[in-house]
């Protein structure tokens, strides 16, 4: 793809006149998400501190039976989840403030929508990619059109694709087949054969609900906005371990990327929903990408690179480098399809924790070189959600296990360790119900909470070890 420039950025025009279609956004139900916020902050703050003080006290009347060595572990493991629990009381306070402001911003209304393109890339999604392209029947925008880029699929979704087409010709559906090249290739590939103003990137498991696009293009009436994040929510809830992903999806949307949208650092745009400007799309092909790198069979070139698990996170962090922001819209949701055994989960998990080590080594690497320009706040954000996550979490988990243990051999702090489990389910319950309440989503979820620090723990940690080992041991990479 040859460009010769980089095209004014998109400026979205509002007027006081009412037009139709207008945007139907539910506003969160503020005033019960206050009550669920206050009595979280309240119930974690006081009932913690107060079993932390109990715990000091008994640790303190038996210091004599341990060695030094089991009380400084012990202590430190103490401390550590403490600063846990600030930080999630920090992501709790920012993410409700964002909702505050969201609720006292009037949602605009746009003159004119500009064109979008949207892109989906396939691999073997014979069973996805026609409900995938159905739901886009319900879309309520005006001026779209859809790229369906087949990266060398076995299988028969280039055919599906590709009779859909043919059937709602209304859509504008454009079916491509490229030989297999990565899901980072074929948006390239895709970004190169299309011509809207902003790039809506969806997967081809994904279904995106009727008022998604609106809400998202809305966000863009901020000049300075280049990305915008929608919510990712699962939609096969038949068992405990997609229970347990519904609640992390809300978990995580929830407090991180609302958090992050307040100061307009959302460090990842999912795979599943995600809206670029062009404009910006190509300022990171223009600065970031070599011309000299060469490029395999089905490979192409464009502002996804293909040298990490994570693309999506990759172009977030070299868009917020160049000082642009990206925010998230909890109303724009797609449904999405989440692993519903343990061993697929655990895979794409260390997918995941690969690539994002392998995103910020890369962001490193560029700061040294002076390739990026250092921008503090997407810095604190990396340190403050992925460094504590790496250095932090699996040495909490795995020697908070082995700390504890030996304390259930007295009866008093078994119960102390007791009334401390189920002040972190009431916690999680309580934290669970804020963003149930703010995503409208199912009550039910909150029956998965005492799993959840067994799935945050040991299933999440361990692929999160597992890849670290792999990344410092430069294990060579398999899609």
């Amino acid at each position: 793809m040859e460009l010769t420039g980089t095209p004014a950025a998109v400026t979205l025009q509002e007027t006081s006149r009412a037009i139709e279609p207008a945007i139907d956004r539910q506003q969160p139900p503020m005033i019960l998400s206050t009550i669920i916020f206050v009595s979280t902050i309240l119930f974690g703050g006081i009932a913690l501190c107060l079993w932390y003080v109990r715990f000091a006290e008994w640790l303190g009347e038996h210091a004599q039976n341990f060695s030094t060595f089991y009380r400084f572990m012990i202590i430190t493991v103490s401390i550590c989840w403490a600063l846990m629990l600030a930080r999630w009381a920090f992501l709790i306070s920012v993410s409700y403030l964002q909702l505050f402001r969201d609720s006292r911003t009037p949602t605009p209304n746009i003159a004119e929508w500009p064109h979008v393109s949207v892109l989906i890339p396939a691999y073997n999604e014979e069973e996805t990619i026609t409900p995938a392209l159905a739901s886009l029947k319900k879309l309520d925008y005006p001026h779209f059109d859809v790229a369906v880029i087949d990266d060398g699929s076995k299988d028969k979704t280039y055919e599906l694709a590709s009779q859909f087409a043919a059937a709602h010709p209304e859509l504008n559906i454009s079916v491509y087949r490229k030989p297999n090249g990565g899901k980072w290739s074929a948006h390239n590939f895709g970004f190169q054969r299309t011509r809207g103003e902003l790039l809506l990137c969806l997967d081809a498991d994904s279904r995106l609900r009727p008022q998604s696009l609106k809400l998202l293009v809305a966000r863009l009436v901020d000049g300075n906005v280049a990305g915008v994040s929608g919510q990712v929510s699962v939609r096969n809830r038949n068992n405990l371990l997609t229970y347990l992903q519904s609640l992390e999806y809300l978990m995580a949307n929830g407090a991180l990327r609302l958090a992050q949208s307040f100061f307009g650092q959302v460090l990842v745009v999912p795979g599943p929903i995600g809206l670029f400007r062009r404009s910006v799309l190509e300022d990171v092909y223009f600065r970031f990408t070599s011309s000299d790198k060469q490029l395999g069979p089905g490979e192409y070139a464009g502002p996804f690179e293909g040298d990490t698990f994570a693309e999506d996170f990759d172009l977030s962090v070299a868009i917020l480098s160049l000082g642009h922001a990206i925010v998230y819209e909890p109303a724009a949701v797609s449904d999405t399809k989440a692993p519903d055994s343990l061993l697929v989960l655990l895979n794409q998990r260390y997918r995941w924790s690969r690539g994002s080590l392998q995103v910020i080594r890369k962001y490193v690497s560029r700061l040294r070189r002076g390739e990026m320009k250092f921008q503090p706040g997407l810095f604190s954000w990396l340190c403050f959600c992925y460094l504590l996550e790496i250095a932090m979490f699996p040495f909490v988990y795995g020697m908070g296990i082995i700390s504890l243990t030996p304390f259930l051999m007295y009866p008093a702090t078994f119960n102390l360790m007791m009334t401390g489990t189920l002040l972190i389910w009431g916690l999680n319950a309580s934290i669970a119900g804020l963003y149930v309440a703010v995503h409208r989503d199912r009550w039910r979820l909150i029956s998965a909470v005492p799993f959840l620090d067994l799935y945050f723990g040991l299933c999440l940690s361990a692929g999160l070890v597992y890849s670290l080992v792999d990344e410092c041991r430069n294990t060579r990479m398999k899609w």
